[in-house]
């Protein structure tokens, strides 16, 4: 959707006097004419859902209003198809009102009012993109969105073939399951991330936003399938500290997920 601003069609006495008649003789202005397309493009975009059903659902639950579902969906829409980049994100955050703004810091959990020149351009983009279509600009592993910055599993980054193969394992998997599973594989982060003094002792972990920082996923020498078995060799080591119900569902879920890579060509 087109945004129409009103520095294009400016409020003067001869343009809301200029009248016609539709097909049954009745008289309309040239504003009926432009409300009337406003509001035909309204309902095209509310046609196409352009949030996905998962995030939909999720915007509701954060108390969303239906105008603000709406905003959200057609600013998606534009921003899909008119292909703005990561460097024309704040420029495009920018043109959208107050109104606007507010519906993106809802549908994106935002604590903060969105501030666009503190943003990054990844921070920038993902506002304006839906879940499943935000994107890891400086292959970090990781997702900014506003000022926030989340893992997602798969990465953005991942073959389309290990995201095929995650839809296939994850589908009907609740949103609680769904979170565990994702600490399992943020852990790699965690132990190639780690901080150390002089003395080799750990004091610590690298941020995302430190140079030292590495991203486990993008580096050559990575296969799904090696960490999939390491994901159940420590499995077997942390057996005994563990809940049997627990050990047992994750202890599935991983040999399940080494088969449906294999099923994918995923090495």
């Amino acid at each position: 959707m087109t945004l129409i601003s009103s520095t294009f069609f400016p409020k003067t006495s001869s343009t809301s006097s200029v009248q016609s008649t539709d097909n049954t003789g009745t008289p309309f202005t040239f504003a009926d004419c432009l409300q009337t397309a406003v509001n035909t493009q309204g309902q095209k975009d509310d046609a196409i859902d352009a949030i996905g059903s998962e995030m939909r659902q999720m915007i509701k639950q954060r108390g969303a209003t239906t105008e603000q579902i709406s905003m959200v969906n057609s600013i998606f829409i534009e921003a899909e198809n008119t292909g703005i980049s990561p460097a024309e994100a704040k420029d495009f955050l920018r043109s959208l009102s107050k109104d606007q703004l507010e519906a993106l810091q809802v549908a994106h959990c935002l604590a903060d009012t969105i501030d666009i020149d503190s943003l990054s351009d990844e921070g920038a983009i993902n506002l304006l993109l839906s879940k499943d279509n935000q994107l890891d600009v400086d292959n970090n592993g990781m997702v900014e969105i506003g000022i926030g910055i989340t893992f997602r599993m798969p990465p953005p980054n991942a073959s389309d073939e290990v995201k095929a193969a995650w839809d296939e394992m994850t589908e009907g998997m609740d949103e609680k399951e769904l979170m565990i599973m994702d600490f399992y594989f943020m852990s790699e982060f965690l132990t190639t991330n780690i901080k150390t003094n002089s003395a080799g002792e750990a004091i610590g972990f690298y941020s995302p936003k430190d140079p030292e920082w590495q991203n486990p996923y993008a580096a050559a020498s990575f296969s799904w399938q090696d960490q999939a078995q390491k994901m159940l060799d420590n499995l077997e080591a942390s057996k005994r500290h563990m809940d049997l119900e627990r050990y047992n569902q994750t202890k599935d879920f991983f040999t399940s997920w080494k088969a449906t890579l294999a099923e994918y060509g995923v090495s």
